[in-house]
């Protein structure tokens, strides 16, 4: 190496670690740009000392903390925005020779937005529209990391699955008023086996479905 830091250590060279000692070596890792009100928790793996997968490990598992309200997701933007991992996915994708084939195709979510129709669904029928898509989205990503080899594509599916994951309890854990909808598909879904494309749809029905839904509840948001 001649005395120069590897890309990894670079990258993470500006981020606090503190580390407590607990049987599952938990770590918690805070950054600048995450609200304080809603940190972090990651858990290393043994896969951790795969060459090249630094990033991937230290962010494998990210957990919504549990006392923060879903309220709390709503109100603030800037905890979307930091939720939202998926063009760090994309970038670390690259990193694992760029693309990732499943052996079995993953069905894709509702993404598409129509904005008429949307608006016109009641809160309840909004969740339940973004919740089936997540739901099936995170059945396919299980099925194909159960399929996964060890590696670099495997860490990156754990990841999804928990991102996805937390949108999940979000979701249903939130407040509304009105009767509750079943989760109902609006579409009939395609399929992919490039994770590329599933990366794709995901940022599609967060940035559009689920964007679009947290603004409509932000007027019972309290003013700073």
């Amino acid at each position: 190496m001649d005395g120069a830091f590897p890309p990894c250590f670079l990258l993470f060279a500006s981020l606090t670690f503190i580390i407590r000692p607990q049987p599952s070596m938990t770590i918690e890792l805070e950054t600048p740009r995450l609200p304080a009100a809603t940190p972090r928790h990651y858990y290393l793996m043994d896969d951790c000392m795969y060459p090249g997968l630094l990033l991937l490990c230290i962010v494998a598992s990210e957990l919504w903390d549990a006392e923060t309200k879903p309220i709390d997701f709503v109100c603030n933007r800037a905890a979307r925005r930091s939720m939202n991992i998926v063009a760090e996915m994309q970038k670390a994708l690259k990193d694992c020779n760029g693309s990732m084939t499943f052996s079995t195709p993953v069905q894709l979510p509702c993404a598409e937005l129509h904005v008429a129709s949307w608006e016109n669904k009641s809160h309840q029928e909004k969740r339940g529209d973004i919740g089936a898509s997540l739901t099936l989205l995170i059945e396919g990503v299980k099925v194909v990391r159960a399929l996964s080899q060890a590696g670099c594509g495997a860490m990156l599916l754990q990841r999804l699955e928990h991102n996805i994951n937390n949108y999940l309890l979000i979701l249903t854990h939130l407040q509304l008023s009105g009767p509750v909808e079943s989760p109902v598909l609006s579409c009939v879904p395609g399929s992919t086996q490039s994770l590329s494309t599933v990366l794709l749809n995901y940022n599609r029905l967060l940035s559009g479905k689920l964007e679009r839904f947290m603004i409509n509840l932000e007027d019972r948001c309290t003013p700073q």
